[in-house]
C-alpha cells in the first residue's frame, strides 16, 4: 500500500461529481483509493502486478493536488507524460510580494504566458501555491520547463516567446 497526501482542498477535487474522478483514476490505475476527506490523507491499494500503474496513479493524485483538473492529470497514464514540479520559492528572496511578482510573470498579461507555454508545447501548467507545475510528454516537457526557468530566472517575455517559436518549429521538422 502506498501512502501520499494532498491539500484538504483539492480532496473534492480527487473524488469528483458522484466520485466518477476517483472511479476513473482507480480504473485506469488498476489499484482501489482508500481517501480522508478530513486529513487529505490518500492510501493506494497498489498492483502488485504493474507497479508502473501504481506509479502513475500516484502522479495523477500528486498532480490533482498540485491544481490541475482530473481530466489533465490522467494524462499521465498516458505513454511518456510526465509531471514536472517547480518550487517558485528558489527563485526569490521568499518574500510575499516577490512570490507574487513570480507567479504574475509565469501567467503574463491575461494569461498570454502561460498559454504560450501551453500551446506551443503541448503542455498542461498549473500555478498553485509555491510551485509550477507541468503535465507533457518528454519532449515538450523540457521545453515547456526551460521556458518557464527563463520567465522565472527574469528574461524578456519576447525573448521566451521567440525561444518557443524555435522550438515548436524544430519539432516540426
Amino acid at each position: 500500500m502506498k501512502y501520499i497526501s494532498v491539500p484538504e482542498d483539492r480532496i473534492a477535487v480527487l473524488i469528483g461529481k458522484k466520485g466518477k474522478a476517483k472511479a476513473e483514476i482507480e480504473r485506469k490505475g488498476k489499484c482501489e483509493l482508500e481517501i480522508d476527506s478530513k486529513t487529505g490523507d490518500i492510501w493506494i491499494h497498489e498492483n502488485l502486478a504493474d507497479p508502473l500503474l501504481t506509479f502513475k496513479t500516484e502522479e495523477v493524485i500528486k498532480a490533482i493536488g498540485q491544481g490541475f483538473s482530473p481530466k489533465h492529470a490522467l494524462d499521465l497514464f498516458k505513454e511518456d507524460f510526465y509531471l514536472a514540479t517547480i518550487d517558485i520559492r528558489d527563485y526569490t528572496k521568499k518574500k510575499l510580494s516577490h512570490l507574487k511578482r513570480i507567479k504574475g510573470r509565469i501567467i503574463g498579461t491575461r494569461g498570454k504566458a502561460k498559454h504560450m507555454i501551453e500551446e506551443k508545447c503541448s503542455a498542461s501548467l498549473s500555478i498553485f501555491g509555491d510551485t509550477i507545475s507541468i503535465i507533457a510528454d518528454q519532449e515538450h516537457l523540457e521545453i515547456a520547463k526551460r521556458a518557464t526557468d527563463m520567465l522565472l530566472s527574469g528574461c524578456e517575455h519576447t525573448t521566451v516567446y521567440a525561444f518557443l517559436e524555435k522550438k515548436s518549429r524544430e519539432l516540426k521538422y
